[in-house]
């Protein structure tokens, strides 16, 4: 349950420092790197495929590095399978806001006209823990704090 809160004030912060700068401090995603190397242990085939295929997209220029940095920290705290869930819903909401803002989807072209990425992850993060709520719903609150435990 500790990596849920980690990740939720991560997100907080590099919200909000995305859009006063739009720069994601290495001081806040590096550490929780190393909190989710911690806690979670030596990461899985899907979490180092995540974060190679994050690499390749800074390196080509589809994603600026702080972006890359911030999207390797999620993957880390959360492991590979939800950090991609969590890449794939903040894209799909930043380019329905950006249909809806501007008419287009040019998203990336250049610091002028790029939307700060961090507030569209941490509402796409908020979406799928809601998700998970919801598809818990059968089960009581017991059995839920049980199996919080266990990750």
């Amino acid at each position: 349950m500790y990596i849920y809160v980690i990740t939720f004030i991560m997100l907080i912060v590099l919200s909000y420092t995305d859009c006063k700068t739009q720069r994601i401090p290495n001081t806040v995603t590096f550490p929780c790197m190393l909190i989710g190397l911690t806690m979670r242990g030596f990461p899985s085939l899907i979490t180092i495929l995540f974060v190679v295929m994050l690499f390749l997209f800074g390196a080509v220029n589809i994603l600026p590095m702080g972006d890359v940095k911030m999207y390797m920290a999620v993957g880390f705290l959360l492991s590979g399978g939800a950090g991609f869930l969590v890449l794939l819903v903040s894209q799909c909401i930043l380019i329905v806001y950006s249909i809806i803002k501007k008419g287009s989807v040019y998203i990336w072209q250049d610091r002028v006209t790029s939307y700060p990425l961090a507030p569209f992850v941490f509402v796409s993060y908020v979406i799928l823990i809601i998700a998970k709520f919801m598809l818990w719903a059968d089960e009581t609150i017991q059995e839920r704090i049980l199996i919080w435990k266990k990750e």
